[in-house]
Formats: structure tokens, C-alpha cells, sequence
């Protein structure tokens, strides 16, 4: 049995972030999805709150339950989507471990091993404490028994795979909206690029709530 965690601030939650949430779905048996609700006021001309988060989060984490079931978990962090993570390899990693994290223990602790899924940046604030004095203290034995690894798809081809049946489009083509970064999607807003933003969110979601999540947005401007 294989845990998937997907966590990020997913400002908003884009293709991108579905082409690799897919593929944590294909290959584990469970994906925790933890959104961050932090603000973001620097690197582009929109203005993302946390009230933009929590309104986004609804509508992202509905679709997805309506498309996944109980196949994930969706959640807003209440610390952060990057303690979140070190939460849960913890509560997997350590035993007794009775710390109040937000999360299940005896569920992720009936996973044989666990999954993280992001980008090469996100890997390395946690593959940084791998082969030091501090992996044990971080991950316990996960890392030395490979019951703890960390994908981050660099060539975007895995969950660009992943991806195609949702598409009816030339690969390159899928590829390329695979790469959509957060900065491309307030890109969009700021400039008020309607088809580049729609084209960018996840395929799953309908039209009536990809024009709410463009409403919400444009608040930022």
C-alpha cells in the first residue's frame, strides 16, 4: 500500500498541478492534498489573499472529491503545506507518535511506504536531510529501507502520460499546458487573458466554476 502526498500553495491550483496530482493518483493507493493558505503579494500584478485561497480551495477540492472519491484527501493546512508533509512522513516514520498533526495517524500508518510528489525545488527542502545526521531524526529508517521517496517528474513526462486521456490535443501540445506555472495563471488574470486562463486550469473543472475562479482572481487586480 503506497501514500501519495501532493502539498503546495497552489495559488491558484492549475493544470499543472493536475497533471501531477494525476499522477500520484495512478501510482498510489491514496493521495493527501494539502493546500496552502498563505497570501502572495510579490511576482506578478495580482494581488492573491487568503480569502482567495479559502473561496478557490472550495471549488478546486469539490471538483476533485466529485472526480476521486475516496480515493483522496483534500485539505487547507492549518500550519503549512510543507510541515504538513514532515507531519505525515513523522507519523509514518515514528512509533509510538501521538502528536496532534490534523490527520489520521492509524490511516497513514497502515501505508507501507509513501510517495511525495512537487517540483525539483519542493524535493530539495526535504532530500537536504538525506544522508546527514538528521535524516534519521526527520524520516526514522524510511529512507534507508526506500519506503520514502520523492518524485518530481522534471521532464514532465510522466505526468504528462498521465494527463492524455483528459485532452483531445497533440501531445506536444498537453505537454506544454502540463508546464503551466502559478505566475502564467495571475499572467493570465492581470492581463485579462480569459482563453489563456481557461485553457491553464484543470480539465476537470466545468465552465460555471472556471468563470467563478476568474471572478475571484480578478478581485486581485
Amino acid at each position: 500500500m503506497k501514500l501519495g502526498i501532493f502539498a503546495g500553495g497552489f495559488k491558484p491550483f492549475h493544470a499543472g498541478h493536475f497533471a501531477k496530482l494525476q499522477l500520484a493518483i495512478n501510482e498510489c493507493d491514496h493521495v493527501i492534498i494539502s493546500f496552502g493558505k498563505g497570501e502572495r503579494k510579490k511576482g506578478s500584478d495580482l494581488f492573491y489573499s487568503q480569502d482567495m485561497c479559502k473561496d478557490v480551495y472550495e471549488i478546486i477540492s469539490n471538483q476533485l472529491n466529485k472526480s476521486f472519491g475516496s480515493k483522496i484527501t483534500t485539505v487547507i493546512s492549518t500550519t503549512s503545506p510543507i510541515r504538513d508533509v514532515f507531519s505525515i512522513i513523522a507519523a509514518k516514520a515514528f512509533d509510538p507518535f501521538e502528536d496532534d498533526i490534523g490527520f489520521d495517524i492509524s490511516f497513514i500508518k497502515s501505508f507501507d511506504s509513501i510517495v511525495v510528489y512537487g517540483s525539483e525545488e519542493d524535493a530539495g527542502k526535504f532530500t537536504n536531510h538525506f544522508g546527514t545526521d538528521k535524516e534519521e531524526k526527520y524520516y526514522g529508517s524510511l529512507v534507508k529501507e526506500g519506503r520514502l521517496r520523492f518524485e518530481t517528474d522534471p521532464g514532465f513526462v510522466l505526468s504528462t502520460e498521465a494527463v492524455s486521456s483528459f485532452y483531445l490535443a497533440p501531445t506536444e501540445r498537453i505537454h506544454k499546458v502540463v508546464m503551466t506555472r502559478g505566475s502564467d495563471v495571475r499572467a493570465a488574470v492581470a492581463e485579462d487573458n480569459y482563453d489563456n486562463f481557461c485553457w491553464m486550469m484543470a480539465p476537470i473543472i466545468n465552465n460555471d466554476d472556471i468563470e467563478d475562479l476568474w471572478k475571484i482572481l480578478k478581485k486581485g487586480v
